[in-house]
């Protein structure tokens, strides 16, 4: 469950298909607010894929797990995409932490 939980496009609270100037921008505003004291979070800290933990050494961690394709690729298979507005819908209901709605939005557009 690690892979899910402490998944470096969730730390640093962007989908897994997000471009790299969305995730430098978050990687900026997470070092901001570190660097007086305080906590950040993002749309997908919801408890149901366990607690994010935003810290210096987890965002040096992201950004350089997030810096070759093959680690990008691999830890993709384990987060979120926004493919189309059925992954956009989901993905807002799970940040409003309405996850059973995403999981039926999903299960509509499989079945």
């Amino acid at each position: 469950m690690n892979i899910i939980k402490d998944n470096p496009y969730r730390i640093l609270g962007v989908t897994a298909n997000a471009r790299m100037g969305e995730i430098q921008k978050n990687i900026s505003k997470v070092s901001a607010y570190l660097s007086i004291g305080k906590a950040i979070s993002f749309g997908f800290d919801d408890d149901f894929f366990g607690q994010v933990v935003r810290d210096n050494d987890n965002i040096t961690k992201s950004k350089n797990e997030l810096q070759l394709d093959e680690n990008r690729i691999e830890n993709a298979l384990f987060w979120l995409i926004e493919a189309n507005e059925i992954d956009s819908v989901a993905n807002e209901n799970i940040k409003k932490g309405k996850i059973d709605k995403a999981f039926e939005i999903w299960e509509k557009k499989v079945a």
